[in-house]
């Protein structure tokens, strides 16, 4: 455990069933001097519920702390939702995100580095960026209770970190910024293999505008692996309207949402339409030989892999995303540069 950011105690099933208190876990983390929050969650759901339900308790600690005290906005402050080591986006794979931050005068404010008596800190951010969907949740509650705007996109390419960028700066209301010009999309030669991207579907959106835009593919579907019900209806929610949250890009037509898939007959039968596969390694051991298409893509899967995301050699924001991804193709060629 980290002795210097606070650790978040989840009462998940487990801990239900042996009957610990998670208050009592908490002090005696406290008497070994390791900070944590103690959140209070209901049970037997997917992890990445669960972690939703956690991230709202932030937002209702931060409404009671604002109760009698207004907090003034920073205009140079940047909420950033969704970045835990159990999701594909964990901090260190939008690193280059912050950086932009900074360049432009920004600072990153992450929940989660916040002890449990200055979460009214929340509430002080211009905008919050949102790059897991576990986070739309926390970020719908800060809009309602604060008016606190929020978009979510993890932009891969140099043309998507472009609309990023300006995106970053119109919902911060820096109007002195510079308008950063959009190239118009690429026209490579039109590729017929048919591609699908399993996984977040904040991900899985930048995912299929690089593979449309910038690679040629026609046929790009999303899917999100939902093995129960509840799951199912929380993604169906958070992908609602996610057009309007995500990168502004005019020149690409509404993404559909995601294909939901329950179990491994589901899966066996979507996957067997398509010769690409971008999923979680746990997905493709599953199904063995009896779904063999061209290329499988190895993106680990909060949901199926949170011990494995953090030590998966991957890349999936700006260029380098895209660098990555070309590799992952056996593509060698360039993009050209535009950052």
């Amino acid at each position: 455990m980290n002795s210097t950011i606070p650790n978040d105690i989840l009462e998940a099933a487990v801990v239900q069933k042996a009957k610990l208190d998670i208050n009592w876990i908490k002090e005696k983390l406290r008497y070994s001097n390791i900070a944590s929050h103690a959140l209070d969650t209901k049970c037997y759901k997917t992890s990445a519920e669960e972690t939703a339900d956690a991230l709202v308790k932030f937002g209702e600690q931060t409404k009671k702390l604002c109760a009698n005290n207004k907090v003034a906005t920073n205009p140079k402050l940047i909420g950033v939702l969704g970045t835990g080591d159990s999701q594909s986006t964990f901090r260190s794979k939008i690193h280059h995100g912050i950086e932009h931050f900074a360049k432009d005068g920004y600072i990153a404010l992450f929940p989660e580095d916040l002890a449990w008596e200055n979460m009214h800190e929340l509430a002080s951010v211009r905008t919050n960026w949102v790059v897991s969907s576990v986070a739309i949740p926390l970020a719908e509650y800060m809009k309602k209770e604060f008016g606190i705007p929020y978009f979510a996109a993890i932009p891969i390419g140099a043309r998507a970190m472009l609309l990023w960028r300006n995106q970053v700066n119109r919902m911060m209301y820096n109007n002195s910024a510079e308008i950063l010009d959009i190239p118009p999309i690429a026209m490579p030669a039109q590729r017929q293999k048919r591609v699908l991207v399993v996984g977040d579907p904040i991900l899985t959106a930048g995912i299929k505008r690089y593979f449309i835009a910038m690679e040629g593919y026609v046929k790009v579907d999303r899917a999100i692996y939902t093995p129960i019900p509840s799951f199912e209806a929380f993604c169906t929610q958070v992908t609602k309207d996610e057009h309007i949250r995500g990168l502004q890009d005019d020149m690409l037509p509404i993404i559909a949402p995601p294909i939901l898939f329950k179990d491994t007959q589901a899966w066996k039968e979507l996957a067997s339409n398509y010769d690409i596969i971008v999923c979680d390694k746990l997905l493709q051991l599953c199904l063995g030989q009896a779904v063999t298409p061209e290329l499988w893509i190895n993106i680990p899967d909060g949901i199926l892999s949170t011990s494995l995301v953090e030590s998966t050699d991957y890349t999936i924001f700006g260029k380098k995303g895209a660098t990555w991804l070309r590799a992952a193709q056996n593509i060698h060629t360039e993009e050209s540069p535009m950052m």
